[in-house]
């Protein structure tokens, strides 16, 4: 391949949502990389690695990983934590009629 598709995609952000009151400086020691690395190839496999270095950070199980694309061209990570800011809805019965 050539130019811009020969280039390997990074990681430009890494981003949790969900971790209110929990320390996210921990979650990210624990990925098995970093903003600016390059960006792993085989996601199924890095995404066990997220979910797995959220609960080892937290305690608490990782809801969602994602890496995402494109900004300028590189993959943004998004690891969900179930923290203390997340709670299930009550939702009301279903209508009968």
């Amino acid at each position: 391949m050539l130019g811009a598709l020969a280039q390997e995609r990074k990681i430009a952000a890494i981003d949790f949502f969900g971790h209110q009151g929990l320390d996210v400086s921990a979650e990210r020691e624990a990925l098995p990389f970093e903003e600016g690395a390059v960006a792993p190839k085989g996601f199924g496999r890095w995404k066990a690695s997220v979910r797995k270095a959220v609960l080892s950070a937290t305690g608490r199980e990782s809801t969602d990983q994602a890496f995402v694309c494109c900004w300028n061209g590189d993959w943004v990570v998004y690891a969900g934590v179930h923290g203390p800011s997340v709670f299930d809805p009550k939702l009301k019965a279903s209508p009968i009629g």
